[in-house]
């Protein structure tokens, strides 16, 4: 994925308050930064989420590697209207950890794709399958 749409490796993290109300990091990413890759923490995506969103509105590229969870609020408000959803086959793997508890997914907020559509098909109780 990096070499194909060269972006830059690392975590640009949102502003997220601390006990002691100071927050981790500046919630702005840099204006220099035009495309970025992150892996926000799975427990806590949607201040993160909401940071992409917001880059995006900016003509900022964002993938964000997230768990692939179609149950939550957060995947039908943050993900599926402003990104294109790479589903991940298998579960990663860790070299010190073995596999992820979960599946994963990629988030790619795309400058200029307003509202990607997302391919949805289902099969009926007879096994037909109906596509989008």
């Amino acid at each position: 994925m990096t070499q194909s749409t060269n972006l830059t490796i690392g975590t640009l993290a949102p502003s997220i308050p601390k006990a002691s109300g100071h927050s981790t990091a500046s919630a702005e990413t840099p204006k220099w930064i035009r495309k970025y890759f992150y892996n926000p923490p799975y427990n806590n995506v949607v201040p993160w989420l909401r940071n992409s969103i917001r880059d995006w509105e900016n003509s900022v590229l964002s993938c964000a590697l997230i768990k692939a969870d179609t149950s939550t609020s957060w995947m039908h408000d943050l993900v599926f209207p402003y990104a294109r959803v790479i589903w991940v086959r298998g579960r990663l793997e860790f070299s010190d950890r073995g596999s992820a508890p979960f599946n994963s997914a990629a988030a790619v907020y795309e400058p200029g794709k307003i509202r990607p559509k997302q391919s949805v098909m289902w099969k009926d109780r007879s096994g037909v399958a109906h596509p989008p």
